[in-house]
């Protein structure tokens, strides 16, 4: 190659992003929802059941906002180096509160069979249930509700209900 034999240079015009990105983003849009139209009862089940992260989230936040309360503070509260302080127990004890109201939930849905078939039969058909339960999640290959296009969409819903929780206030 000779010295003023210098290769040629060329500009190339360069596409915009418009058209080749909204295409892309359709398509990924489309293989985004293609899972959640496939399987639309699975993903309305999760989102059923991830309503009640919801509640307990929101259970928690509430739970937490009286400690601020003057009223609150006055009534439960000690006078301690010229404010109002609750007391840890208090603390502990409203904080509780919520998983209390759930295990009493818990068992009032146990009381019927109680009082139908008895204590006896009751626990039995409830640890036949647990140790069912346990056997399924050990031997099955999987141990997830949902198809694997649609793990990450719902994984993110659920903590997207677990934040809607805390403001809701």
């Amino acid at each position: 190659m000779a010295s003023n034999d210098r290769p040629e240079l060329r500009t190339v015009e360069s596409k915009g992003f418009g058209d080749d990105a909204e295409l892309q983003m359709g398509r990924v849009l489309a293989r985004l929802f293609d899972p959640v139209s496939t399987y639309p009862k699975i993903v309305i089940w999760c989102m059923f059941l991830c309503l009640l992260i919801i509640g307990i989230q929101y259970v928690q936040t509430v739970m937490g906002a009286y400690y601020v309360l003057p009223a609150f503070q006055q009534r439960y509260g000690n006078y301690v180096g010229g404010k109002w302080v609750i007391p840890a127990q208090w603390q502990s004890a409203i904080f509780m509160a919520g998983y209390l109201g759930q295990v009493i939930g818990a068992l009032g849905v146990a009381a019927w069979p109680l009082d139908r078939f008895g204590p006896r039969r009751t626990l039995t058909v409830a640890v036949a249930a647990v140790v069912g339960c346990i056997f399924i999640q050990f031997f099955s290959q999987t141990i997830e509700l949902s198809p694997l296009p649609l793990r990450g969409i719902l994984s993110s819903y659920a903590n997207l209900c677990a934040v809607t929780g805390q403001f809701i206030l």
